[in-house]
């Protein structure tokens, strides 16, 4: 991934994500922008109905990911945060 792609999966709330991911599935993926993912959980029938379990565990861990990948780097996620919110 590129930078402007991890931070604008970090911008993304992980309380919706969560929620989507928990109740609709697919829409979980959707709103963090991994339509493969999304694909493979709607045709799979929500992996077996074991997506209620695994698709908000995943969608919170790609949005932490991506915050942890931009604390690594010189400009943290926190930083980038207030950036955004001076402008």
């Amino acid at each position: 991934m590129r930078r402007h792609e991890y931070e604008k999966l970090a911008d993304k709330s992980v309380l919706v994500a969560a929620t989507l991911g928990l109740f609709l599935g697919p829409f979980g993926y959707v709103y963090i922008g991994n339509w493969r993912w999304a694909i493979i959980n709607f045709f799979t029938l929500n992996y077996l109905f074991l997506g209620i379990i695994l698709v908000p565990i995943h969608v919170t861990g790609d949005i932490l990911n991506a915050r942890k990948k931009l604390d690594r780097e010189n400009l943290g996620y926190a930083k980038h945060v207030e950036f955004i919110e001076n402008i």
